[in-house]
């Protein structure tokens, strides 16, 4: 009863964000996202950056007004070097919201990257390569071997550590003959 007299702010999120990916193809930006729920949503500004801080709205993407949707967007001319992008949702209250923050980069070939560095639940890897079942291992501070997996995909790529502890780690990437070593922090 009391719940019911005394609820403030509760009202259902406009939109829920499941995915935001950004993929590398034919010298082209592919921005992909997709929603659980949409309520009072306008639409989508897509944003690019060039350093990650300075933002500029390259696209606005009306919304499916839907109970969950997929969307696409293709920047046909991406900036040399990085480039950061974001999904703003946009109420027609005027309210916003925005995504977190992917990138790719337009300088490099053949990168695998973490997306953020210490990690909290999710190991996430931006890559501009299509991985097809390459090996991933974890290792801990001490050099012993926590978790091997096989990892496909390209764009981002997230793997699950949170019955990881706080701590250093080394995620060692074999993709044939190449062998890549990434440190990073679990927080």
């Amino acid at each position: 009863n009391w719940m019911l007299k005394y609820k403030r702010n509760t009202a259902a999120l406009p939109v829920k964000f499941t995915a935001v990916n950004v993929l590398k193809q034919n010298g082209k930006a592919i921005i992909q996202w997709s929603t659980a729920s949409e309520v009072n949503n306008q639409g989508f500004d897509v944003l690019r950056s060039a350093n990650g801080s300075s933002w500029e709205s390259i696209a606005f993407i009306n919304s499916l007004g839907s109970n969950g949707a997929s969307y696409s967007y293709t920047d046909v001319q991406p900036l040399n070097g990085k480039n950061y992008y974001r999904i703003r949702q946009k109420d027609f209250d005027g309210k916003t919201s925005t995504s977190e923050t992917r990138f790719v980069d337009f300088q490099k070939q053949g990168y695998i990257q973490l997306a953020a560095n210490p990690v909290q639940t999710e190991l996430k890897l931006n890559t501009d390569l299509n991985l097809k079942n390459v090996q991933l291992n974890i290792y801990n501070a001490g050099g012993q071997l926590i978790k091997k997996e096989i990892i496909n995909g390209t764009g981002q790529i997230s793997l699950p550590l949170s019955r990881e502890i706080a701590g250093t780690y080394i995620a060692e990437i074999i993709n044939g003959s190449s062998k890549q070593s990434i440190r990073f922090v679990k927080q």
